[in-house]
């Protein structure tokens, strides 16, 4: 498992090639419909524009993030204010415009439940193999038993058939089958090495990003 050690130094020396500059348009696209004030749960969400895109549908979004530059970047780049608390020595950042609540903490010590959806775009494809049972079982103990799941993933190799060694890691398919068993494919398969021809150039053999819509029965 990596330490939170990696991501704070990605952070505090600019290293955030993961970080999207824009609305995700498969978050657009395929977000389910939620009744006005569900509440959302975000993991690992960095500064991300999708925490703006989703509080304008009308939901309470909960972000959780380790790094506070990129919790105040967030705020900052996107002009918002907010009111910071403390409890249990954990800082909370309420966005004062829209209903975004960030939370600078580990995911792992985060207890708040029922939650009815979360959206998970960079979260389980930052996480090693070895601790993703941890991490879809600590996830599966903040939903609701009713909740919606929205989960990006990535299926990838290299030409030289070498593993990575650093986030995004390779998610297959039946991993997640074999975490969220109600799953039952993919809605939405696309073929990025074809796309651009920068995985190539990167030394990918193939690369492709899928949309999972999960909803749960715990």
């Amino acid at each position: 498992m990596l330490k939170n050690t990696f991501w704070l130094e990605k952070w505090q020396s600019g290293q955030i090639g993961f970080h999207l500059d824009k609305v995700n348009p498969l978050l657009v696209e395929y977000w389910p419909k939620l009744n006005e004030g569900s509440k959302v749960l975000v993991p690992l969400c960095g500064k991300a524009k999708d925490l703006i895109w989703l509080a304008e549908q009308g939901v309470k979004v909960v972000g959780i993030e380790l790094s506070d530059i990129a919790i105040r970047d967030f705020f900052k780049e996107n002009l918002l204010s907010y009111e910071q608390s403390w409890y249990d020595g954990v800082a909370y950042y309420q966005a004062k415009e829209l209903d975004i609540l960030l939370i600078e903490q580990d995911f792992f010590e985060f207890e708040e439940t029922d939650f009815d959806a979360c959206y998970d775009r960079a979260s389980l494809v930052a996480i090693t193999k070895e601790a993703r049972p941890r991490y879809t079982h600590h996830l599966k103990q903040r939903l609701k038993s009713n909740a919606h799941l929205m989960l990006i993933t990535l299926d990838y190799a290299y030409q030289d058939g070498r593993e990575a060694n650093s986030p995004p890691f390779n998610l297959l398919d039946d991993e997640v089958l074999e975490y969220w068993p109600i799953a039952e494919k993919p809605i939405f398969s696309q073929d990025l090495f074809s796309q651009n021809p920068r995985y190539k150039a990167k030394g990918y053999s193939y690369f492709s990003e899928k949309v999972w819509l999960i909803d749960l029965i715990l």
